[in-house]
């Protein structure tokens, strides 16, 4: 298996995902993530039966970086309340080939979930998403953004970003013409959460392959973030 385990203890996981890997219930004959840490950790430590792996977040299919998972019901219980009460912090960086009015701010918006078609629908309703971002510096007609994300909502980042005319680089579902390999430029850089157990504050960070094409574009703001 390919997974990247960035770091492990009893109580949680953290991997860095692969693009093109389901978190959950595979359609396709490849294990979901999920399935292939499960496996991971029988494995490791040898351990009989059901593997018990909590997801309390998750990314798309095609989206890389980092993503924690509970080892046990209590870590999962104590995760999700971090989510809900927003002290969870996520940030991605993403690309876009066209710029933004405004180099940093906050969108505000109401997305509804199109359960038919899969895909986030922006509408004019009382907000629900909520996001930072940033442009960290611009290449030709490549911009790099930062964002920390405020809410969850599903496709988020990417239903924002298009709604603004600015569909992240690849993501042929909300407007991009530019196609990449299983992936669409959006990676989940850095995470900062409270130890479920032993309460003290955690915070993962990890960049981009930088030798694949587009992140090799940026590759020196990458790796000061």
């Amino acid at each position: 298996m390919g997974i990247q385990v960035v770091y492990e203890d009893k109580d949680l996981i953290v991997i860095n995902k692969e693009s093109g890997i389901s978190v959950q219930d595979s359609s396709t004959s490849e294990l979901s993530l999920q399935e292939q840490v499960q496996q991971y950790i029988k494995e490791k430590d040898n351990k009989p039966g059901n593997v018990f792996l909590g997801i309390v977040h998750r990314l798309d299919t095609n989206v890389e970086g980092l993503i924690v998972f509970a080892k046990n019901s209590k870590s999962a219980s104590r995760l999700s309340e971090q989510i809900r009460s927003k002290s969870f912090k996520k940030s991605y960086v993403l690309i876009t080939d066209n710029e933004l009015d405004a180099v940093s701010g906050v969108m505000k918006d109401h997305i509804e979930k199109d359960e038919v078609n899969l895909k986030a629908e922006i509408t004019n309703d009382e907000p629900n998403a909520e996001l930072e971002f940033e442009l960290i510096s611009h290449k030709g007609n490549l911009f790099l953004y930062k964002v920390n994300l405020l809410t969850g909502k599903f496709h988020q980042i990417r239903a924002q970003f298009a709604d603004k005319r600015s569909p992240l680089l690849g993501d042929l579902k909300y407007g991009s013409n530019v196609r990449l390999d299983r992936k669409i430029a959006l990676f989940a850089f850095r995470i900062e959460i409270t130890h479920p157990r032993e309460k003290r504050k955690m915070s993962f960070s990890e960049t981009p392959d930088v030798s694949n094409y587009p992140w090799n574009a940026f590759t020196t703001e990458l790796k000061s973030l």
